[in-house]
C-alpha cells in the first residue's frame, strides 16, 4: 500500500514539474529572431521607455503621425493600398493613437508593418515590447499583468502632444488582444475601439486547450497542475484571463474580432464568445484555413484593420 501510495506522489510530482518546466519556458521566451524597424517601411520613429504603473521600463517605438512618402525611394508596406486620401482626420486636439501589441514570444518588431501603415496614415502609433520580450526585462503572464502595461502605453500615448488623448485605440494580437480588452475594462484605459485577434476568451480554458493541442498531453492532471503552477510561478490566478467576463464592461468600445478558422487554439470560437459577450458596437472576421498568426496573410488584411480604427476613431 505504501508502495503505491508513494508511486502516485511521484507520479503526481513529475506531472506537477513538468508543467512548471513548460510555464517557465512559454512565460520567458527566447529572443525574437526577427528585427526590422519601422524606418525600413518609410516611417520614421523613436526609441522610448515607457514606465509600467510598477515603474518597471516598457522598452518601445514611438511613431509620430506622418504623410507617405511617394516616388523613387519610397517603401511600400506589405499588404497596404496606396496611402492617399485614406489617412486619419488630424483635429486641433492632435491626431488619432494607437497601442500595438504584440503576442506571447514576439515582439514589437512582428507588428512594425501594422506601426508603420498606421503612421503614415496620419495616427500616433506606439508599439511596445510586453515584459519578457524584446527589450523589456521580466517574465509574462500571458496577459492580466500586460493589461496593466497596455494601460501605462495609453496614458503615456495620451500625454503626446501629437495625439488626441480622446481617441485612443489599440490593436493586440492573441495575448496582446486579450490585455488590450482587459485594460479598457480593468485599467482604465481611455480606448474608443480595439482589434482584437486571436485573443483568447479565457485564459484558463486557453491553457486547457494548449496543454492538449499543443502539447499534447491529457487535461487532467496536466491542465489543472498549469493553473497551479501559474498561481505558484506567476503569484497571479489565471481567472484575472476572464476576457469574456471583461468585455462585457466596455459597451462603449468597438470591437473588432478576428480569429482563424484553423487555430488550434480556437481563435474563431474565441472571437465569437466575445462578441455574443459584447453588448456595444463590435465586427467579428473569421478568416478561413488560417491558424494562429495566418490571419495577417488575409487578402486586405491591414486595410481592414486600418479602416475599422479609422472609423471608429474619427
Amino acid at each position: 500500500m505504501l508502495f503505491w501510495a508513494g508511486l502516485l506522489a511521484l507520479l503526481l510530482l513529475a506531472v506537477f514539474g513538468l508543467e512548471l518546466l513548460l510555464l517557465a519556458r512559454t512565460a520567458s521566451p527566447p529572443p525574437y529572431p526577427w528585427r526590422r524597424p519601422p524606418s525600413e517601411l518609410g516611417a520614421r520613429f523613436e526609441e522610448v521607455t515607457v514606465p509600467a504603473a510598477d515603474g518597471a521600463p516598457l522598452a518601445a517605438w514611438y511613431l509620430p503621425p506622418q504623410a507617405a512618402r511617394t516616388g523613387p525611394g519610397a517603401t511600400a508596406v506589405r499588404g497596404a493600398e496606396t496611402p492617399a486620401a485614406r489617412g486619419a482626420e488630424t483635429t486641433a486636439r492632435g491626431a488619432p493613437g494607437v497601442v500595438v501589441l504584440h503576442g506571447l514570444g514576439a515582439a514589437k518588431d512582428d507588428l512594425s508593418d501594422l506601426g508603420a501603415l498606421l503612421a503614415l496614415r496620419g495616427f500616433a502609433v506606439l508599439l511596445p515590447d510586453l515584459r519578457g520580450h524584446g527589450s523589456t526585462p521580466g517574465r509574462s503572464t500571458l496577459g492580466p499583468r500586460e493589461a496593466e502595461d497596455a494601460a501605462a502605453c495609453a496614458r503615456w500615448l495620451a500625454a503626446r502632444p501629437e495625439a488626441d488623448p480622446a481617441r485612443l485605440g489599440a490593436f493586440g494580437f492573441s495575448m496582446g488582444g486579450a490585455a488590450a480588452i482587459l485594460a479598457a475594462a480593468r485599467h482604465g484605459a481611455p480606448f474608443r475601439a480595439i482589434v482584437a485577434d486571436s485573443a483568447y476568451a479565457s485564459l484558463e480554458e486557453t491553457m486547457d486547450l494548449a496543454v492538449a493541442r499543443i502539447y499534447r498531453l491529457p487535461r487532467v492532471p496536466f491542465g489543472r497542475a498549469a493553473r497551479l503552477g501559474y498561481r505558484l510561478l506567476l503569484g497571479r490566478s489565471p481567472g484575472a484571463g476572464d476576457v469574456r467576463a471583461a468585455v462585457r464592461d466596455i459597451p462603449s468600445v468597438a470591437l473588432l474580432l478576428i480569429g482563424g478558422e484553423q487555430d488550434l487554439l480556437d481563435a474563431a470560437g474565441n472571437a465569437r464568445l466575445l462578441a455574443g459577450a459584447h453588448p456595444g458596437t463590435h465586427e467579428v472576421w473569421v478568416i478561413g484555413g488560417s491558424r494562429h498568426g495566418g490571419t495577417f496573410a488575409a487578402p486586405g488584411y491591414l486595410e481592414r484593420v486600418a479602416g475599422f480604427l479609422r472609423a471608429h476613431l474619427a
